[in-house]
């Protein structure tokens, strides 16, 4: 920044010495040099860490940095329009005289031609050429002060004023081991209860750089600063986190202004017993969306921002609650997928709003329609950073032009929840796991899904559909979907002669299809496959129904309560189970994306041993990776034991 800085004072003192009366549109103090620079200063500073604000031109950088947060609305929209009045005052000027040169003419006639050439409209008493200079000199007159605030914040005074205290020397942006400490002095003077929270947090190493981005991104502005001194308790919050997860840091660095969501961090509550999974489908109704999603007054993109805004702040609590408290990982996992679930809910509201405006009903009950989910999200164990696995289907008496309207419904609810947008993107959508998969229809009636599951659907199929549950739309047509689909996986199981060792074939090809580490806690043997499986297998075997949306140990309870599974092998499937899905959710955490096994990078190794610790998944002398082993040693043996011979 400082050669910039410096590259800048010295063009501009040359331009002082030799440009006599004329005006230069590019080297002129708040002309398009300045843009640049800004733009290079902005890029330097934060490209580093946010790959995003990379970029080469200079209109597309502003965007990036404006959607990143790095630039506010209102510098992005004076930037850009004196960006493009002044480049096409260049372009006009070089197509009057034939050469590279950025400086209006001095004579009255031919800066009156250049004005009528760019579409400057002289006032009533005005010149075509005065109105281009007075224009021209606003554009430079508002480049210059975004300039000198966002560059020079200690020549304004931003730096001191920003939280009504004494001046003091600027923050460095410098993200290294002692910029900690330049960011402590400052806190010393401006916020004395801060830096003794900082202090008290004991921070270690692994988390100094963390703490320091979190910090400064709380400073940049006094609004931002507030939430960390009237609640400490959320700041002590993010501070901890700062330490166990980069992913949640850095949200939390782009978006200061949810410190706040942390005051609300509870533990999760403990699941459900077999006598209320026994309820059935009333106790894990379709969830209704946002009040907002069907508010008038709102258009397609204030709502999707706050479909976004309302996704993150949850996230972040919950990350905030499960990094703190730890306990059973089912409960916590139930959580981020109601969060999910009522995302999705209020995508197909907003997306129901937007193709029939006028029609538009709230009322989900009159709707012949429901979104289905499937894999992890309809077990109720959706996590950071998992897929959300939809599948669309219609009242099967719908007529064709009523179906052709909810497939658009369903296109609309895709683009609601896969679009990035300058407040970010949900998760990742996928819908190939329905019939025919990518060749299929995007919505199907209840009758052609049925009928599909009944007659076409190979074992993978049944073992997915098992998995079903209704969670959008119409509660009632939802309850008919989730019974309908049973009864067609046990009439589609009845015509399979190997089911066993059909069964045992897609788990080999599941383990052999991708080369995986032995500590990958999913499809490595022993992994969490094993346990679907064989709960899976059991629960086909034995004609046995579970409630949609019951997890992977709720399913075993209810196996074992029916009978079909021994007290000694329910144990070691549910510990099984709850050990794989606790490291999974930590590494998630820790690193916001799904694991491919156990993490080599040193920081992010030490945070998942700290979090596995706390959650008593294993001792203060041991470490994850022999526990792992073991674990997927003992579920190994009940899955051959239960399912057979291989």
């Amino acid at each position: 920044m400082e050669s910039i800085l410096w590259a800048r004072e010295r063009i501009s003192k040359k331009l002082r010495e030799s440009r006599g009366h004329a005006i230069d549109v590019k080297r002129h103090r708040g002309g398009i040099r300045d843009i640049e620079f800004l733009v290079q200063c902005l890029q330097r500073l934060h490209g580093r860490e946010d790959h995003w604000v990379r970029s080469g031109g200079t209109l597309f950088a502003l965007r990036k940095l404006n959607d990143k947060g790095w630039l506010s609305d209102r510098d992005y929209a004076a930037l850009t329009t004196a960006y493009d009045f002044l480049r096409k005052v260049e372009h006009r000027v070089q197509m009057e005289v034939g050469q590279q040169t950025h400086r209006l003419p001095t004579e009255a006639g031919a800066l009156d031609r250049l004005a009528r050439r760019v579409g400057v409209e002289p006032g009533a008493n005005d010149r075509p050429g005065e109105a281009l200079l007075r224009k021209v000199r606003e554009a430079f007159a508002r480049v210059d002060e975004i300039y000198q605030r966002v560059i020079h914040p200690r020549d304004s005074g931003v730096a001191g004023t920003a939280f009504e205290l004494k001046p003091v020397p600027a923050l460095l942006p410098d993200p290294g081991h002692q910029s900690l400490d330049s960011l402590m002095s400052f806190l010393e003077v401006q916020a004395p209860e801060v830096a003794r929270l900082v202090r008290e947090a004991e921070l270690p190493e692994c988390a100094r750089r963390n703490a320091t981005r979190l910090l400064a991104a709380l400073a940049s502005s006094s609004e931002r600063f507030a939430p960390a001194l009237a609640k400490p308790a959320c700041l002590a919050r993010a501070l901890q986190m700062a330490g166990a997860s980069d992913y949640l840091t850095e949200l939390l660095v782009h978006h200061p202004e949810d410190l706040e969501v942390l005051d609300s961090v509870r533990p999760a509550p403990p699941d459900p017993s077999t006598e209320q999974l026994e309820m059935g489908w009333e106790h894990r109704a379709v969830l209704e969306a946002h009040p907002w999603a069907a508010a008038p007054g709102l258009d397609l993109r204030e709502r999707m921002a706050l479909l976004r805004r309302h996704y993150r702040a949850r996230v972040l609590e919950l990350g905030a609650a499960d990094l703190a408290a730890g306990g059973p990982v089912f409960p916590m996992l139930r959580r981020w997928s109601v969060n999910a679930m009522r995302s999705i809910a209020s995508a197909l509201m907003i997306a129901r709003n937007a193709v029939s405006p006028v029609t538009a009903a709230s009322d989900t009950a009159d709707w012949p329609f429901v979104v289905v989910g499937m894999g992890r999200l309809g077990l109720h164990e959706f996590d950071l950073a998992s897929d959300a696995d939809l599948v669309f289907v219609a009242a099967s008496e719908v007529r064709r032009e009523e179906l052709e309207h909810w497939t658009r419904v369903a296109a609309k609810t895709l683009e609601i929840l896969s679009s990035y947008t300058r407040d970010g993107t949900l998760f990742a959508v996928d819908t190939r796991l329905r019939p025919r998969g990518q060749e299929g229809e995007l919505v199907l009636t209840v009758d052609g899904l049925c009928t599909y599951i009944v007659e076409h659907a190979q074992v993978w199929e049944l073992l997915t559909y098992l998995k079903s549950h209704p969670l959008a739309g119409n509660a009632q047509l939802g309850q008919e979907i989730a019974s309908r689909v049973y009864a067609g996986i046990l009439n589609r199981l009845a015509t399979y002669g190997d089911f066993e060792g059909e069964l045992h074939q897609m788990r080999r090809r599941l383990e052999r299809k991708v080369q995986v580490p032995w500590s990958n806690t999913k499809t490595a043997p022993g992994g969490y496959y094993d346990v679907d499986f064989a709960v899976s297998y059991l629960r086909l075997q034995h004609h046995i129904a579970a409630p949609p949306g019951a997890n992977m140990v709720e399913q075993i309870r209810i196996l074992r309560a029916a009978g079909a599974i021994s007290s000694d092998d329910a144990e070691v499937l549910m510990t099984g189970a709850g050990f794989l899905r606790s490291v999974d959710h930590i590494l998630r955490l820790v690193t916001g994306k799904a694991p491919n096994g156990l993490p080599e990078h040193v920081g992010h190794a030490e945070a998942a041993e700290t979090l596995a610790r706390r959650w008593k998944l294993i001792s203060a002398e041991q470490t994850l990776a022999p526990q792992l082993h073991e674990t997927q040693q003992q579920v190994r043996y009940v899955y051959r034991r239960l399912v057979g011979s291989e």
